[in-house]
């Protein structure tokens, strides 16, 4: 199995969030409607769209829906290979 360095990290919301963070560039107010997973991955966007003063409090948030993380390697220029891999963060 082929070991890599973690040379750095950088976390956005994507989907309907993503959407939501572009539209914040253009306009005042933006919100998002939907389920939040009540774990790791779930606090993290949510404080990623507050970060971006995207409004939540339409957001239902569920211990029984897990959020979705996606993990993205993107490597440098001497390998060729490349993954994204969704995983569910529980608590």
């Amino acid at each position: 199995m082929p070991v890599v360095e973690v040379s750095g990290e950088s976390f956005y919301p994507g989907g309907a969030a993503n959407v939501a963070r572009n539209l914040r560039e253009f306009y005042a107010h933006v919100g998002v409607v939907g389920m939040i997973g009540r774990d790791r991955g779930g606090e993290q966007l949510r404080q990623l769209l507050a970060d971006q003063k995207i409004d939540t409090s339409a957001c239902s948030i569920s211990p029984d829906f897990p959020t979705i993380v996606k993990l993205g390697l993107l490597p440098d220029s001497s390998k060729s290979f490349g993954l994204t891999a969704k995983k569910s963060w529980r608590r």
